[in-house]
């Protein structure tokens, strides 16, 4: 009841049972609870209509007595923000930190470092911090990743000591297929959601799956493709797919073709005119349209979503990977470009920040 409050208020009671497809006894008991505990409040300013009998008083978040704090632990760029329990940002800012050139415990302290200077003037209190990584995150909490070089760590231990709070960890791409079924309002008529295979490419190349409305969690890996060998290609070198189409890669080979590209943007920018930095990104996308092909035709999933700057970045590139996958798919696929656009890393911190939140929210107060 809580997830649809806060992805449809303001809500009646009546509304909220129709479209979770609950009683009217179990809605009026879960409103209750979070009347109780300062979740939601009753809203009489947003009652609608003149009709007869006793007016119905809509539902909304209420103001958080508390907040969350969230990092996405990005190759290059941690990216760390303050929500409030509605997922709205309050802060956030980026720390440089290559996690593939600095030991693991250096880093986790840089991370708890940069959280306590941005809730400095904060005077609500932080209720649990969640980590994002390209990452295996054992049922104890450790993670090992083999994309920063890390051995077993235990990341949810250090964060936690750090900064007093109870702390959770998930791998990276994951958490971003979490933040679209967290933006996804239930349904009503007990109809399963359809299965999605959740397709991330920047610097890392990563894939998740959602079954039922969950993520799948890997038994041994972290859902990074990074490490897989790519196809034989002219314009773009290296083994692997990280090596081949993530941002450094890429750029390398521009600048072995002679195109002067600082940046992803300039590169994509530098392409309106030239016809090489064009003829290097669409070929990035081609192999990323492979890659996605083939995973996709393991998975069989209903949905495709493709989300990372690779895709959302360039237009053009976008075109190419999705006609890539058309060409060499045996069933039509249902391509979809993420939500969040350019605020993926973003939605990925919230998406663990306040994942204890979402799963029991009475168990906060």
């Amino acid at each position: 009841m809580h997830h649809q409050i806060r992805l449809q208020w303001p809500i009646t009671r009546p509304e909220l049972a129709a479209s979770t497809g609950l009683s009217q006894p179990t809605v009026a008991r879960g409103v209750t609870a979070l009347l109780d505990v300062g979740l939601i409040e009753e809203r009489p300013d947003l009652i609608t209509g003149t009709g007869a009998g006793r007016p119905r008083i809509p539902l909304a978040p209420a103001k958080s007595r508390w907040l969350h704090v969230g990092a996405h632990m990005g190759l290059r760029t941690t990216h760390i923000a303050i929500f409030d329990t509605v997922g709205r940002v309050l802060r956030e800012t980026d720390l440089d930190l290559p996690l593939d050139a600095v030991a693991a415990e250096e880093a986790i302290d840089s991370i708890i470092a940069g959280i306590h200077r941005l809730r400095t003037g904060i005077a609500r209190p932080l209720r649990t911090v969640g980590a994002a990584l390209s990452g295996h995150v054992a049922a104890d909490g450790t993670v090992t990743s083999r994309s920063y070089g890390w051995g077993r760590t235990d990341l949810v231990g250090m964060l936690s000591d750090g900064l007093g709070l109870p702390a959770l960890a998930a791998p990276d791409v994951a958490a971003m297929a979490a933040s679209e079924l967290a933006a996804t309002p239930l349904r009503a008529d007990g109809e399963r959601l359809p299965t999605s295979l959740y397709f991330y490419a920047r610097e890392l190349i990563g894939v998740a799956w959602t079954v039922d409305g969950a993520v799948h969690r890997p038994v041994h890996g972290d859902g990074s493709i990074s490490h897989l060998r790519a196809p034989d290609s002219d314009l773009l070198g290296g083994e692997t797919l990280k090596d081949a189409v993530g941002a450094t890669g890429v750029l390398a080979a521009a600048r072995d073709h002679g195109v002067r590209a600082e940046s992803m943007a300039d590169l994509i920018g530098a392409a309106q005119t030239n016809s090489t930095a064009r003829a290097i990104l669409d070929e990035r996308a081609r192999i990323l349209g492979l890659a996605v092909a083939n995973v996709a035709d393991i998975v069989d999933p209903a949905h495709v979503i493709l989300a990372g700057a690779a895709f959302t970045d360039d237009a053009a590139g976008l075109r190419v990977a999705a006609r890539t996958i058309a060409d060499v798919s045996p069933v039509r696929r249902d391509i979809r470009v993420s939500r969040a656009r350019g605020t993926i890393t973003r939605d990925a911190a919230r998406a663990v920040a306040l994942d204890p939140l979402h799963s029991d929210p009475l168990s906060l107060a």
